[in-house]
């Protein structure tokens, strides 16, 4: 596991399918969970390195030691101030031999920084995620998932899916996305380079967005979509920023009150989530990125479905933590009404290689022709894929 495999971008479809085949039609067993049966080690603090220590805090696994390029500077991070932290090039040697390291960075491929590492002397390197994914169940965070192959029926939908994407860069962040699922194999296509920055805001994304759009913020988190999106539409007409979490819907809400009115006046929060019809549900709050819609959740929330929002969208932005395809079926008139852009993340659980994209493209767009779909890559490991579904003019 975790090979890198240079590929390169062909524009011709039957390329991509004869590469697909290797993928699905592959027999190998994968096992990727890591128990923590060591002392635990974190590579990088990022955005990445934070979750994975809240984290391991809620399970009650120790952190040994974090290491990061700029430990010199985050060090002086309170978040970071019960842990010892330091530069690659000052790691105890005792800590390589003896101790797993987990890393938690995917700005960048996995395996040439795999490479370097075993070459600094360290024996045992594992991505965070499959630790994570070892103790699933016990955390809302699923984002280490692997699938052991595909049924014939599967197998049909992916390769209707291939030819569904509009572009060679879908095609390839696809095999990608599915090669690190399925064989845990990184996948690099030179001519298809992951953009780590332009998430929800591709070039196909902007080129389509009205100067007066309406914007449905669904996952809002702390409004970062939200606030690019008025930077780059400041007369938008309305943005409905809806999110469940407590503490993030008090942090957009302080946000929106530092607004001018002629600006906050457009903006409405709504604190509940999204599904296939209203209702109530559980939900795992407090978790930061990972707070989702759970049967084990703590709390009850209100869930509404996308088509019971009074407005016409011109982009529906879904990040829900692997509720996307619940919200993609409560949102099916609404699409097809108003023909809104729309953005899914699709790495948050399985359904996210097969079912939710063959369901928005073959059985939510009414009319195919209205539309473009893409797959990108946002992140390496097998995260941060978001389809977009982009209406054309006709």
């Amino acid at each position: 596991m975790y090979e890198s495999v240079s590929r390169s971008v062909s524009t011709n479809i039957s390329d991509a399918m004869a590469l697909l085949d290797t993928i699905i039609d592959d027999d190998i067993a994968i096992s990727p969970q890591r128990i923590v049966d060591k002392p635990l080690v974190l590579y990088g603090a990022g955005n990445l390195g934070r979750m994975a220590k809240e984290y391991l805090d809620f399970l009650g696994i120790p952190v040994a030691l974090v290491v990061d390029t700029n430990a010199r500077r985050i060090e002086q991070d309170s978040f970071w101030s019960e842990i010892p932290m330091v530069v690659p090039e000052d790691a105890p040697r005792k800590f390589m031999q003896r101790a797993m390291l987990a890393v938690c960075v995917v700005t960048t491929p996995y395996s040439p920084l795999v490479r370097q590492l075993a070459e600094q002397g360290w024996q045992d390197i594992v991505p965070f995620y499959d630790v994570a994914e070892a103790y699933r169940g016990r955390h809302p965070l699923e984002n280490g998932w692997y699938v052991n192959g595909f049924d014939g029926g599967n197998r049909m939908k992916i390769r209707q899916i291939m030819r569904g994407w509009a572009d060679a860069t879908s095609r390839a962040h696809y095999l990608q996305f599915i090669a690190w699922r399925r064989l845990r194999q990184e996948w690099v296509f030179a001519n298809a380079p992951i953009n780590c920055s332009d998430r929800f805001l591709i070039p196909e994304v902007i080129s389509a967005l009205p100067t007066e759009m309406t914007f449905l913020d669904a996952g809002a988190h702390h409004g970062e979509v939200s606030r690019s999106l008025m930077e780059l539409r400041p007369r938008f007409q309305e943005m409905l920023l809806v999110e469940p979490d407590s503490d993030s819907f008090l942090r957009i809400n302080k946000w929106c009150g530092t607004l001018e009115e002629t600006v906050r006046s457009r903006m409405t929060v709504h604190r509940c989530a999204l599904g296939a019809g209203a209702g109530i549900e559980r939900f795992c709050d407090g978790f930061g990125y990972s707070s989702k819609l759970c049967p084990s959740g703590e709390v009850d929330v209100s869930v509404k479905a996308v088509d019971d929002f009074d407005c016409s969208a011109s982009y529906i932005k879904m990040h829900l933590e692997g509720g996307e395809m619940q919200a993609l079926l409560g949102a099916k008139k609404m699409i097809n009404a108003c023909h809104p852009i729309v953005a899914m993340t699709s790495y948050h659980n399985e359904l996210g290689i097969v079912d939710l994209p063959y369901h928005l493209i073959f059985e939510t767009v009414s009319c195919k022709e209205t539309y473009k779909f893409y797959f990108r890559l946002h992140s390496w490991g097998g995260v941060g894929s978001v389809i977009y579904a982009v209406p054309q003019e006709l």
